[in-house]
This record gives structure tokens, sequence and C-alpha cells, in this order.
């Protein structure tokens, strides 16, 4: 069954060691958002690169999905942050993202820090941009609850 389908539209201008390029979306949230080769390696000076984007795309899909479990758990979430770190090395010769670390913190009433961490492996497995990288880049899961209270 087919959900959805989202665009996004690259032009890039140059060469690689100092082209650049600007990033639209389909939806208009964002327009010439500009990335670069030197986001990527060096400083990025204002500019985005592929890996931070994609770090960007797996920290609102497992907000978005440690949202959804929560809720239905029972959960009324107060606030959920996602930090996530993208991994680039040099393997055998070629640059290969091979792991990003996510930290998954929640203010969440009435939860215990178990309960929390067993949902977010729950909702990790419900983020489709979490199961389109699964079984290719390792994704590291780091949880915090900031609070509870109990019933």
């Amino acid at each position: 069954m087919f959900i959805s389908e989202r665009r996004a539209d690259v032009i890039w201008h140059g060469g690689f060691a100092h082209g650049q390029g600007s990033l639209r979306s389909d939806s208009g949230a964002f327009e010439h958002f500009p990335i670069t080769r030197c986001a990527r390696l060096e400083h990025s000076t204002g500019k985005t690169c592929p890996e931070e984007l994609l770090a960007a795309s797996l920290a609102s899909c497992q907000a978005m999905a440690m949202a959804h479990t929560l809720e239905q758990r029972g959960y009324a979430p107060d606030k959920i942050t996602v930090q996530a770190s993208c991994i680039m090395e040099n393997i055998q010769g070629a640059p290969k993202i091979t792991g990003i670390t996510l930290i998954i913190r929640g203010s969440v009433p009435a939860i215990d820090a178990n309960t929390f961490d067993t949902l977010a492996i729950e909702a990790d497995r419900l983020s489709p941009v979490a199961n389109a990288l699964r079984n290719n880049v390792e994704i590291r899961l780091n949880t915090a609850l900031e609070y509870y209270t109990s019933s």
C-alpha cells in the first residue's frame, strides 16, 4: 500500500572541491537551502551537507515515532528531544556513513525510566527513516528520562 511520496531538488554549481548547491523541498518548507562540500568535511559556515540532513531526518522521524508510541501506550509526553550524530568514516578507501547515535530525552509524566527505554526501542521499529537505514548503518539509541511522576 502506497502511503506518500516527498521530493527534494538540488542544484549544484561547480566542481566537488569548490562548488556549492542549494536544496529545495517540494513542500516549500525550505527554499535555496545552501549545501557545500566544506560543510561535510570542514567548517559549515551556515551551510549544510547530506550527513547533517540525514541526521536531521532520522532525529525528526524518531521524535514523531516516540510521541506516537507513548500516546499509544497511554502516556502524554510534555517534550521529546532527539539529538542525532551521523558518523562518516573512510572504509577501504571510500567514504561511508557507518553509524548514527541518537540521544532521546523525554519529559513524560507518570512513566518510569525502564518503560521509557522500552518504548524508545519500540518506537525505533516504527521509524520509516530508521527502517530505511537498518542493516546498513548502525543506529545506537541512548535514552534519558528528564523527569517522571508516579500515578
